[in-house]
């Protein structure tokens, strides 16, 4: 008998004990983070994306065809206006622009003696008329021999940098081959299209952002340049370029960029970060903590915002205590402790 009452004892004292524990843990108050809510000037953001482009570039073609004899230059090298690239039957093109301006010289000569003939009386108009149309044939000629020649040369008419080259020495190339392609590459643009909600906050000399992906913790500042007045009839877009200085050689042509354009600057307005919101429904909400520790849900109505913040236009006032870490755990009406001294957002 008396080893079942020291049983029953042990039992309830082994209660007590846990019941105790128990009663400890629900007082204890979950701590969560805050930042006191205030008035700040903000800027609504819209985000564009575009391909990072070269401010000219030329493509340089051999229209007439032959043998390389010879590659002056090639991939990423810096070239003058004017330099040539290449010979390709160098020979040849240049044979054929001498002959050319020959004849045309010829032609252009023969013009004059008729018409000092025809003021003498000693040559028809027909003559005159039927030695323009051999000029005119003579100079076009000659126009083509030096389109040839420029292309058998590979003669840039850019100074920049050598992109691309397609050619191989002692290749034979088919006539309009493509050989070399050079831009200029000490400034780039962005091609972008701007929505109609966007267009009316933005103007030639509009400052923009850009950053690269593949680049962290690196901003580019440049300016729109050319703007279009009227939207494209298919996508409703008004394009847009925007310019950047890259005298450094930082930004490669080709590369993705986004661009971070401003639009409405806020004097006063209440900014909180985008991670605080919750949705509930089709409502958004935040958690506050009153002077008296105890957590209050406010329902807010969102504005524009950035990457990581939010413009609250209803629901939050200046010196409330906004909840940043820990509003997931907390209920209306729970009792919390405060990590922080509630700093300034």
């Amino acid at each position: 008998m008396r080893l079942i009452v020291l049983l029953v004892m042990s039992l309830l004292l082994v209660c007590s004990r846990k019941n105790g524990q128990n009663g400890q843990r629900t007082e204890e108050q979950l701590t969560v983070e805050v930042i006191t809510v205030t008035s700040q000037r903000f800027t609504e953001e819209a985000i564009y994306f575009g391909r990072l482009e070269p401010m000219e570039t030329a493509n340089l073609i051999c229209y007439s065809g032959g043998r390389v004899e010879k590659i002056n230059f090639r991939e990423g090298q810096k070239v003058k206006n004017g330099a040539s690239l290449a010979s390709i039957d160098g020979s040849r093109a240049y044979n054929m622009l001498e002959t050319a301006r020959s004849q045309l010289d010829i032609a252009r000569s023969t013009l004059e003696q008729l018409k000092k003939h025809h003021s003498r009386g000693n040559a028809s108009q027909l003559s005159i008329d039927q030695q323009i149309l051999t000029l005119l044939n003579a100079n076009n000629q000659f126009l083509d021999a030096q389109k040839n020649y420029r292309g058998a040369f590979a003669i840039t008419p850019l100074s920049g940098i050598v992109t691309t080259r397609f050619i191989e020495q002692y290749q034979e190339l088919a006539a309009n081959t493509p050989t070399f392609v050079v831009s200029r590459l000490d400034s780039l643009k962005v091609k972008f299209g701007i929505t109609e909600s966007d267009i009316y906050h933005v103007e030639p000399g509009s400052e923009v952002i850009l950053t690269i992906p593949m680049v962290q913790n690196k901003s580019w500042y440049g300016k729109i340049m050319v703007l279009a007045r009227a939207a494209d009839q298919q996508n409703r877009l008004f394009s847009a370029e925007a310019y950047f200085d890259n005298k450094n050689n930082e930004l490669k042509p080709g590369t993705s960029g986004r661009i971070q354009l401003a639009l409405t600057t806020f004097d006063s307005a209440i900014v909180i970060p985008t991670e605080a919101i919750v949705m509930e429904g089709v409502q958004y909400t935040v958690m506050t903590v009153d002077s008296g520790g105890i957590v209050r849900k406010k329902y807010i109505e969102t504005g524009p915002q950035t990457d990581h913040s939010t413009m609250v236009k209803k629901g939050l006032n200046p010196g409330e205590r906004l909840i940043t870490a820990g509003f997931q755990f907390v209920r209306e009406g729970m009792a919390v402790k405060i990590n922080n001294s509630g700093e300034s957002q």
